[in-house]
């Protein structure tokens, strides 16, 4: 048994040696340098991804309540404008109706509200 296993250490130790002298050394010390390279390149993309997202953070939770408040205040002044259009419509029928001539017929049965309605999704 000691013979099989020492011949199996030896035929092991012989393959290694071929398989050594089939790869140039300056080959293997240049991808080694290569990928030596990349890993220091990854390492440094991946510090700058990193202080990016951080930075990202800190900028989302400074601009955040100032764009939900803008937000509503759109919102408020939508719904302002949406109670003025309406307000100038119903006067425009009020005046339509009391005085015939006053707006061009063409004019009035060509208006309709082609605003879109930014509330539902589409």
């Amino acid at each position: 048994m000691e013979e099989n296993a020492a011949g199996s250490t030896e035929g092991t130790t012989a393959f290694v040696r071929e398989m050594g002298s089939m790869v140039n050394n300056h080959d293997l010390n240049e991808i080694k340098r290569l990928q030596m390279q990349m890993l220091g390149r990854l390492q440094d993309s991946n510090a700058v991804l990193s202080y990016f997202n951080d930075f990202s953070a800190r900028s989302f939770s400074v601009v955040a309540s100032d764009f939900g408040k803008n937000t509503k205040i759109l919102r408020g002044m939508r719904g302002d404008l949406d109670y003025i259009f309406k307000k100038i419509r119903v006067l425009r029928e009020r005046i339509a109706k009391s005085y015939p001539n006053a707006f061009d017929e063409d004019v009035i049965g060509h208006i309709e509200d082609t605003r879109p309605d930014l509330d539902l999704p589409k």
